[in-house]
């Protein structure tokens, strides 16, 4: 392995060097490249509008048993469909042709 340049004139190529070394690190080529805000349905936005497609019941991982209720809902923003909890304390049952509000907890 090289070492590193020494000297007076040795600040460009350290700097090169450095720029180079930064994209090794995960977290730096993550936010540079914008993977979360790709990955995330709404597109990095804190919150956006869907309409409900279905009411669905979902099993619970092991350990844990009991059917969670979900409802699968299509983003408006851009077509995505997405399976979401709903809320316990929600008084009213969303039916299929229903507009909702989602909403990042981060």
């Amino acid at each position: 392995m090289a070492k590193s340049p020494l000297g007076l004139f040795a600040g460009r190529i350290l700097k090169m060097k450095k720029k180079r070394q930064r994209w090794s690190i995960s977290t730096y080529k993550r936010r540079k490249l914008g993977l979360d805000k790709k990955s995330s349905p709404l597109g990095g936005a804190p919150q956006g509008r869907g309409i409900v497609l279905e009411k669905v019941g979902v099993e619970a991982k092991q350990p844990n048993s009991g059917i969670r209720k979900c409802v699968r809902v299509q983003l408006i923003k851009n077509g995505r469909h997405d399976r979401l909890p709903q809320p316990m304390h929600q008084q009213h049952q969303p039916e299929e042709p229903y507009l909702v509000l989602i909403i990042v907890v981060p």
